[in-house]
């Protein structure tokens, strides 16, 4: 389990609350797409100061909230059951915004279990229980309630979101946790306080009081009230909604159902089904070049044995004609659709109505991607997309398995959809144990290994810190010295954030604390982290205070302890070597290097180890004389630190 942090301006989504992600920019080799588009990733993101108002702004009270604030007032927890979709979600972040409090969300993890969440004073934690039915035992029970009471000692919150079902599955005891059912807010009601926050009261009024939103909005859930909002808002952002306008917005909230179904019937016949080819081909890349599009067309074509006239492209219509027969329209020379969300609803429509053809899909948007092709980010985010929208975290995970075997270019593909589709609320859960089984597999390929531990050292890390780091800790013991490698550097680039740097040497100190061969790998991955940079910084050191210095200490001093054949102990005194020449270089560094170093004594042996490495390059350093006396200054710490910790064991030795 973890916490997360991130930058929740882009997209909160599902119960009843939805965010416009403006302009989200994905780059593979080299190709810069930019794509707009909608994304459920609250459960990846923390929300900031203005991401929390929009949510209250926009937010449709259901009538159990104020029961549900009072008991979390007075309990610091409570549980919000109830069927996906119900407004759990947003109920539980607006309960912590009344509060003065920024949510974060805990996820669960196959090891979760067997650790303590890191938590800190005055925050608020969201678990969410909906994805995790067949780890809900009472071993999780027993985690919650722990954290529950954990959080009450410290003025923290927890908001548990979970259905009826799954509560019974945790074997807590009546009143550990109180549960408050909640209720749907009208559709109609969210629909409106979306759309007047997105737009105005006026435009909100106007759409509203339409008969065939009304309609439309009777029988529908929340999340579908939001769904609607966004769609106006996007496509037709007017006081008064004309007819017209209300019917492109209605064909796309049915994800143009009617309009494909009635295209495909009218091409039934036509061209052998080049039509049909060039359409799906158009829909996966849409906006790249005409002629990257053809390519594809013909692939799939070819792929599924449609027959061609003589002569090719030489013969037949032109590229205008055959793009207007696809509702189409040629833009610059690239291929898009007139109406909005169009080639999603394509792709949509072929996967739900042509089962059959879904073996021979995977394998085409699969193969679309080339290194020397424009079209590779728009076919990779299509196939992304699709696997969100359809709940198949197969589509991703065998795509990326694929790519990933490829050159260096494929790779990112391989890792910039593995990341999007671990964030993903729908297969998020799926991808991640995906992930993890690769990380334990020894039988997996190198090409594999190192894609999973590129994501896990990305937004997943940021996103969800243990569980990246659970499926980190399977890959470091890996017999594959380029996988470890990739691992440590990874880590490296983690630890420059301060927000992660704690969750990182925890689980590092954790790896040399196991047995072999993860107390080798835990020495190595922490003298990597503690390596000084260029400048003489030291990352790990930065913004640290007394409560983190007990822990360096201890991973020093596994690392100057270490005598196996292949050990870490001569590498280990050259690092803290430098740690003291950094000290000569950075004055702010001095007290914490001193201090750290200094408590790693715990005995002669020890206090030895110490006066080898501290005077070890002191007549060799750039200010010799600074260096000696940092030098003794370290030695007379950890002799004081040695006879302290004698006089503990025997009460005779010690100062008097």
């Amino acid at each position: 389990m973890t916490t997360i942090d991130g930058n929740a301006d882009n997209l909160i989504s599902g119960g009843v609350f939805h965010e416009r992600v403006e302009q989200i920019a994905h780059t593979y080799y080299g190709d810069q797409i930019t794509y707009n588009y909608y994304r459920d990733v609250l459960a990846a993101l923390a929300l900031d100061a203005n991401a929390m108002r929009r949510v209250r702004d926009s937010y449709v009270k259901t009538p159990e909230f104020d029961i549900a604030r009072a008991v979390l007032e007075n309990e610091s927890a409570v549980v919000l059951s109830g069927p996906p979709g119900c407004g759990r979600r947003t109920t539980g972040i607006v309960l912590l915004a009344d509060l003065g409090i920024t949510p974060k969300t805990v996820m669960l993890d196959p090891e979760g279990f067997d650790r303590q969440l890191e938590v800190a004073p005055g925050h608020g934690y969201l678990l969410n229980l909906d994805e995790d039915h067949d780890q809900l035992t009472a071993k999780a029970g027993a985690w919650i309630h722990d954290l529950g009471v954990r959080l009450r000692a410290i003025n923290s919150r927890l908001i548990v979101r979970a259905r009826e079902q799954s509560l019974r599955a945790l074997g807590l005891n009546e009143g550990a946790l109180r549960a408050i059912r909640v209720t749907p807010p009208p559709a109609a009601a969210v629909f409106w306080s979306h759309l007047a926050s997105m737009t105005s009261g006026p435009v909100a009024d106007a759409w509203a009081q339409h008969q065939r939103v009304v309609s439309t909005l009777a029988t529908a859930t929340p999340s579908d009230g939001v769904r609607l909002a966004r769609i106006v808002a996007e496509t037709a952002a007017v006081t008064v909604p004309e007819e017209q306008r209300v019917d492109q917005v209605m064909a796309e909230y049915s994800n143009w159902a009617a309009e494909l179904a009635e295209w495909f019937q009218q091409t039934a016949q036509q061209d052998g089904g080049y039509a049909r080819a060039l359409l799906l081909a158009s829909a996966a890349l849409e906006g790249a070049p005409a002629a990257t599009v053809f390519v594809a067309a013909d692939r799939l074509a070819t792929l599924v044995g449609l027959s061609r006239e003589p002569g090719g492209a030489l013969v037949g219509p032109d590229v205008r004609e055959l793009v207007g027969r696809i509702n189409a329209e040629l833009h610059d020379r690239s291929i898009r659709f007139p109406r909005p969300a169009y080639g999603q609803s394509v792709l949509d429509h072929v996967w739900e109505e042509r089962p059959h053809l879904q073996s021979a899909l995977r394998e085409w948007l699969t193969g679309i991607p080339s290194p020397h092709d424009e079209g590779s980010g728009r076919a990779a985010q299509a196939l992304t997309g699709l696997a969100i929208r359809q709940r198949e975290a197969s589509l991703v995970c065998a795509a990326a398995e694929q790519w990933a075997r490829n050159p260096a270019s494929r790779r990112e593909l391989a890792v910039g959809t593995l990341t999007e589709a671990s964030l993903s609320e729908q297969i998020g859960r799926d991808v991640r144990r995906q992930l993890y089984e690769w990380a334990r597999s020894a039988g997996a390929a190198e090409s594999t290994h190192l894609a999973v531990a590129a994501v896990c050292v990305g937004q997943l890390a940021r996103a969800y810190p243990q569980i990246a780091l659970t499926r980190l800790r399977h890959l470091a013991v890996r017999q594959n010295t380029i996988v470890q490698e990739s691992v440590f550097e990874g880590m490296a680039g983690l630890v420059q954030d301060r927000t992660l740097r704690r969750s990182v040497l925890s689980e590092v100190h954790d790896w040399v604390g196991g047995q072999e061969p993860r107390r080798s790998a835990g020495l190595r991955a922490f003298l990597r982290l503690a390596r000084p940079e260029e400048n003489s910084e030291i990352t790990i050191l930065s913004g640290t205070d007394e409560r983190d210095w007990d822990l360096l200490a201890g991973l020093w001093r596994g690392a100057l302890r270490d005598h196996t054949p292949d050990g870490v102990a001569k590498a280990a005194g050259a690092v803290a070597s430098g740690w003291l020449e950094a000290a000569v270089q950075k004055q702010a560094l001095r007290e914490s290097v001193l201090e750290v170093l200094a408590r790693t004594c715990q005995s002669s042996i020890d206090m030895a180890t110490i006066a080898d490495f501290a005077y070890s390059r002191a007549e060799t350093s750039g200010n010799a004389a600074s260096r000696r006396e940092i030098a003794a200054e370290l030695v007379r710490r950890a002799w004081d630190r040695y006879l302290l910790m004698a006089g503990q064991h025997h009460p005779d030795v010690g100062p008097s």
